[in-house]
């Protein structure tokens, strides 16, 4: 009984590691800062960036955002520069959103 209950601590303790171990990229800090670069650098307002969750931290390794804005949307090429979580990024496709639809004018 001890002996099953040591092989069950030993086990846990290595599962609890390896999930400690694998650092996941921040993409909620991630798509602020896009967000806020975006309406920085084009002057766009109310601008919402959306990445995919639990990103393993790994140099090298590229993945897709996509941004939002009241006219225009963007996807946006992310590349993880290191293992400690820096990365860069590039806009592009760019697209007109759909308009809103307009009232027209009174006879």
């Amino acid at each position: 009984m001890q002996a099953r209950i040591a092989r069950v601590a030993a086990l846990t303790a290595v599962v609890v590691f390896a999930v400690a171990c694998t650092k996941t990229l921040d993409t909620s800090s991630l798509e602020t800062d896009l967000a806020h670069q975006l309406e920085s650098d084009l002057g766009l307002t109310s601008v919402q960036v959306s990445c995919p969750d639990s990103l393993k931290v790994q140099a090298g390794t590229s993945f897709t955002c996509t941004a939002k804005g009241p006219d225009s949307a963007f996807e946006i090429t992310v590349t993880q520069d290191d293992d400690q979580g820096n990365v860069g990024w590039k806009f592009s496709g760019a697209t007109p959103s759909p308009a809103a639809p307009s009232a027209s004018p009174s006879a």
